[in-house]
């Protein structure tokens, strides 16, 4: 299956994974996009259909925890070889995107935002879930289409 980059020219700066946050070990449940470009618009990365819009972080899909730093999210159930997940694209200005709606891979869902409560530096976070609502390592996934997710080696 054809995918598409979740934002254009991505710029991988937060894997997946345990990581040091101020001399803390956390965990890190998604990816952290930016553009090299500067272009803060996000897109679908694969043909799929929006489960909710989620402004103002006041979820009523059970995958969504509730939390001050997420800023508004959109949720999509994709399908992606014949397997069923769903990506929560998290940190976006205000979107109004219809619950229900088919989009297919690279349509805009809206931009990144400049800053969130907590966020350190405009960015897109993807954070993907499988069918049964456990969140995974979404790296296997996107670098089988050639969609970078790791940082870049200097």
């Amino acid at each position: 299956m054809s995918m598409h980059t979740p934002v254009l020219d991505p710029v991988v700066t937060a894997p997946y994974g345990f990581r040091s946050d101020s001399g803390q070990k956390t965990f890190h449940n998604g990816i952290n996009f930016i553009s090299r470009s500067g272009d803060t618009r996000v897109f679908s990365i694969a043909r799929g259909r929006v489960i909710q819009d989620i402004d103002q972080c006041t979820p009523v899909m059970s995958h969504v925890q509730r939390s001050p730093w997420s800023g508004n999210v959109v949720a999509i159930e994709h399908e992606i070889d014949e397997r069923r997940y769903y990506a929560l694209y998290i940190h976006l200005l205000s979107t109004d995107i219809p619950d229900n709606l088919t989009v297919q891979p690279g349509f805009e869902l809206g931009r990144y935002a400049e800053q969130s409560a907590g966020m350190v530096g405009p960015h897109l976070h993807l954070t993907i879930l499988n069918e049964q609502g456990d969140v995974i390592d979404p790296t296997p996934l996107l670098v089988k289409s050639g969609i970078p997710a790791h940082p870049a080696v200097a």
